[in-house]
């Protein structure tokens, strides 16, 4: 019975009338803005399909084999924040998915590629966002031409006020 004097005081704030929560809520309609305060990376998951080599993929899982055994742990130990999946699917090419915290997934081929360059893809898909890649269009710069200036192009030499 060590509560009992905290019992008998919630007892009569609730007889008094006073709220029952003193402390309000928090709003739960606030936007989160992601990089204030905390940084949470937008990407939730990797997924890596491959056949293993002894299975007679045909050696386009080769590589990826040996990064497995070779590199993804490093690579893991390094982004804690990243779920990594491996799975053997022994009638597809090699593929990483990577799954964002905005519901968007990415496929990248890892058919016949060297262990670094499956690192940059990984690497590139833990900064990406998720979002497709945007293109911008380029402004056209619009140029007076001589003829549409009334006055003609200024020169310093045909002007008697010039002073140098």
């Amino acid at each position: 019975m060590p509560y009992r004097p905290v019992v008998k005081l919630l007892e009569k704030l609730e007889q008094s009338g006073l709220p029952k929560e003193l402390i309000k809520k928090p709003n739960v309609d606030s936007v989160a803005l992601n990089g204030v305060g905390a940084y949470i990376p937008p990407i939730r998951k990797i997924t890596i399909r491959y056949a293993p080599y002894s299975m007679h993929s045909g050696g386009t899982s080769r590589g990826v084999s040996s990064w497995i055994l070779n590199n993804l742990k490093p690579f893991a130990a390094a982004r804690p924040y990243v779920v990594f999946r491996v799975e053997q699917d022994f009638r597809r090419q090699p593929v990483a998915i990577a799954e964002y915290t905005n519901g968007a997934l990415k496929t990248m081929e890892l058919k016949r590629l060297a262990g670094d360059d499956i690192t940059q893809k990984l690497t590139h898909a833990c900064h990406s966002s998720g979002q497709p890649d945007q293109k911008y269009k380029r402004r056209r710069v619009v140029r007076p031409r001589i003829r549409d200036v009334v006055g003609g192009v200024w020169d310093p030499f045909h002007n008697p006020t010039f002073r140098p």
